[in-house]
């Protein structure tokens, strides 16, 4: 099959984007002929050249991506020009399947219309957080929201969404059976939603960086961020040294507008060359690769890719609860769920995992790695193509 895949062009580093190169990979490997479509901008260029390393055919357009439009939502909906656009790149490449990566259940509504003016019955779309109330308070961290608020325009936009919704109905593929079930509970199609957990693993990937010393690495990896709550993280192992943890030390893989005030907190808090800061990498496996103990608090996710990977390396991991969290925590038990926000409770989890210090064995390992693979995505998801469902 031929297989456009068109990326919502959010950022230069974007968990959507490096879904969309899993996916590639995988389906490349089943013998299927992926096509990725990018936006033209500058800072698409670094994904367009890892596309390219695998050997993906790559479109580049004059496309407007989600980091351009302030308003988003509203300013798709009425993008004509993009939606011709795109249901004008879909005539030229004349896809068997079209398989747009939204993020948010509000993004890529214009790259989704343009794709279902050309074949409906061919449109799949990937939803990485459908944001429901619970998650909404993310609006008070950006003056742009505050905005988007005072003008009751919230409000009108989940109008607008679930009107939207009825009349577009295409596939919807989510990183989880719990996103899946919020997108249901707000818009109902539950005929029309389900559940592919991302794959990104290969059981023959061998990481060559490991810890060389008695030091405890304890890392972080995303952006620094509220939602991450990355100070919550650090908070957490301040309190851990106060509580005798000793001689570790703090990897935060990532970069972000919280980076100043994590750098004053610990200048000011922590011991001398306790931490290091990489700032965006391309390549965060090979930090993860030497951590001994990975960390994420964040407020709300879809699927952390990086736990993944972490947990892909046997790494010991703790995440605090969010929905699709429990079916990681099923599938791998060197991961531990913990339900409290309190760094004081959070610091005695990473004491009590650090110093039993349980490694998985090689067979363990070896089955996360063909469960989270890039060829069982590619699978379901092809099944999902072609009309099958895997649940």
């Amino acid at each position: 099959m031929r297989i456009l895949l068109i990326s919502s062009n959010s950022s230069g580093a974007g968990g959507g984007e490096q879904y969309l190169i899993y996916l590639s990979k995988g389906l490349k490997d089943l013998g299927e002929e992926p096509i990725v479509l990018l936006s033209s901008v500058s800072y698409m260029d670094i994904w367009e050249n890892k596309f390219r390393d695998i050997g993906v055919k790559v479109l580049r357009r004059n496309l407007i991506g989600l980091r351009d439009r302030p308003l988003r939502i509203f300013q798709s909906l009425l993008d004509r020009k993009q939606i011709e656009l795109i249901a004008q790149i879909c005539r030229q490449v004349k896809p068997d399947i079209i398989h747009v990566n939204q993020q948010y259940d509000a993004d890529g509504l214009d790259y989704l219309m343009g794709a279902i003016k050309f074949g409906k019955e061919r449109v799949f779309g990937t939803i990485h957080m459908p944001m429901t109330q619970t998650k909404h308070p993310r609006s008070i961290y950006s003056p742009r929201a505050w905005i988007i608020r005072a003008l009751a325009l919230d409000k009108i936009k989940k109008v607008i969404l679930k009107n939207w919704y009825n009349k577009y109905r295409y596939e919807k593929i989510f990183p989880s059976l719990a996103m899946k079930e919020e997108f249901c509970d707000i818009f109902g199609q539950t005929s029309s939603s389900h559940a592919i957990l991302p794959g990104l693993l290969s059981r023959e990937v061998n990481y060559s960086l490991r810890n060389q010393s008695n030091r405890k690495i304890i890392g972080f990896c995303g952006r620094l961020v509220p939602q991450k709550d990355p100070l919550l993280f650090i908070g957490s192992w301040l309190k851990a040294i106060e509580l005798g943890l000793k001689d570790s030390k703090l990897l935060i893989i990532g970069d972000g507008f919280l980076r100043k005030e994590i750098e004053n907190v610990l200048s000011r808090r922590a011991p001398i060359d306790s931490w290091e800061i990489t700032g965006w990498v391309n390549n965060p496996q090979e930090y993860l690769s030497k951590i001994d103990l990975l960390v994420f608090t964040s407020l709300f996710e879809g699927l952390p890719l990086a736990l993944i990977e972490a947990a892909g390396m046997g790494k010991s991991c703790i995440c605090l609860d969010f929905p699709g969290v429990k079916e990681l925590e099923n599938k791998i038990p060197w991961l531990t769920v913990i339900k409290s926000r309190l760094s004081e409770d959070i610091s005695r989890l990473m004491i009590q995992t650090l110093t039993n210090n349980v490694s998985p064995t090689e067979e363990e390992i070896s089955g996360v790695k063909s469960y989270f693979s890039t060829r069982r995505m590619a699978i379901e998801t092809v099944n999902l193509y072609k009309g099958k469902t895997n649940e």
